[in-house]
């Protein structure tokens, strides 16, 4: 009986996938602890490297926010008065009423790499910034390293199979019709409502995860009125996902999986720098000099997975902290850190390497030939109709030496541009 067992599992939550996940060994689903002999079962048939999750997302974040923000007398603090007196700020970021804020958007989630015990999977967040219907913008993304047999966005048919209905202990288990895309689906739906509420519903034939929903309320430390009254702050975040299709994306190496150049798998560390600025109809702003470090975190077979630390230096000095995300390279990657040699050599220009039917977004091969110093080059480019991101790689060594972005706002005519150049590599 797997009453017990399936009562205190807590599927792999929509809100884990959303966040960036740190490489490491491979994330074990709880479905796969709670039954016996699953931590052998490999990945649903249908997924391999090249395949492609689309799921519709909305996220929103309410903050009970008490406190508003106030100077307090302070001999090393940044604000000065007419009459010298130094000031700092407390509380800067409360508005003294609760305050919220979110989006909706897509979430792909790309199969890039695959051994025995290992899925390694590319998620990629896209904003709809004008809401539906309306240009995306990619907006983050996060690595995941997971057992095949279960992982946010899919499990296993066989261990589907095997969960009873239960309503216990504030775990519900049960099957339900579902309507999915005109197809009347025989589903599974999980719920926990032990740690706020989490939900996922799954095809039980395929075991492609349909819909989720995650709530949760988060204690973010103590804050102080003007009358010195402290009061504790909270935010709740809900977020809720929808699948919308799975495909095959059609790559030109589909059929010759990539290899993983050798210079890859010794690598500890790529350096780029460059600058970040906007530019306007009005005249440009300030920019700001950027680094970026891609530092190894896992090598597998054929694939690795990285850290991206994003780090700006502004004209003023003012210190900001780093932005922090993870990424992955592997035979069914798009767009990597490295890419295949031989791949590259068979690029031509204007090539459209994929075109994506929900996101509306292209990837194509902006330019193949020789670069400034000679050596042969490639760059590739994810185009949306507000955003241009573009990486170049020496096609030699597979390496990526060189990145833009562009992100343009043609409500306010002005558009933000990321340019960084390889200057390192340890």
């Amino acid at each position: 009986m797997l009453r017990a067992a399936c009562a205190a599992v807590v599927l792999t939550s929509c809100a884990a996938a959303a966040v960036a996940q740190p490489a490491g060994k491979p994330q074990v689903d709880p479905l796969v602890f709670a039954i016996p002999g699953s931590a052998d079962t490999g990945a649903p048939e249908w997924v391999k490297p090249g395949v492609r999750l689309t799921f519709y997302a909305s996220s929103s974040v309410r903050n009970s926010d008490p406190g508003k923000p106030r100077l307090e007398p302070d001999p090393n603090g940044n604000v000065i008065d007419d009459k010298g007196k130094r000031w700092r700020w407390v509380n800067p970021g409360g508005h003294g009423q609760a305050g919220s804020s979110g989006g909706i958007g897509w979430t792909t989630v790309d199969v890039i790499a695959s051994e025995p015990g290992v899925l390694v999977l590319q998620q990629t967040d896209l904003l709809m910034p004008d809401g539906m219907n309306q240009p995306a913008r990619e907006t983050s993304g996060s690595v995941i390293v997971t057992h095949p047999a279960a992982c946010a966005f899919f499990a296993h048919p066989k261990l589907l199979a095997l969960m009873e209905p239960v309503h216990e202990g504030g775990h519900t288990v049960l099957r339900e019709r579902y309507q999915h895309n005109s197809r009347e689906i025989i589903a599974l739906r999980v719920v926990s409502e032990r740690l706020g509420f989490d939900s996922q519903l799954f095809d039980l034939e395929r075991g492609t995860l349909l819909a989720g929903g995650f709530r949760s309320k988060q204690q973010q430390g103590h804050v102080a009125d003007p009358m010195g009254n402290i009061s504790q702050a909270t935010a709740i975040t809900q977020l809720t996902i929808r699948h919308v299709s799975t495909r095959q994306l059609d790559m030109p190496w589909a059929t010759r999986p990539m290899q993983m150049p050798d210079w890859a798998r010794n690598t500890k560390r790529l350096r780029f720098q460059g600058s970040s600025r906007m530019e306007s109809a009005t005249g440009n702003l300030p920019g700001a000099h950027v680094i970026v470090d891609i530092v190894t975190q896992q090598v597998g077979t054929n694939w690795s997975t990285y850290e991206v630390i994003y780090q700006e230096v502004r004209q003023d000095n003012v210190p900001i902290p780093p932005v922090r995300g993870t990424t992955a390279s592997g035979p069914a990657s798009l767009m990597g850190v490295w890419m295949d040699p031989g791949a590259l050599r068979a690029l031509k220009t204007g090539q459209v390497l994929d075109t994506d039917p929900t996101t509306g977004r292209q990837t194509m091969v902006e330019f193949a030939g020789r670069g400034q110093n000679g050596r042969p080059i490639v760059a590739i480019a994810a185009v949306t109709a507000v955003q241009r991101i573009v990486n170049v790689y020496d096609v030699e060594e597979g390496r990526l030496i060189q990145v833009r972005r562009i992100d343009a706002y043609p409500q306010v005519q002005s558009q933000m541009v990321l340019e960084l150049v390889l200057t390192g590599v340890e």
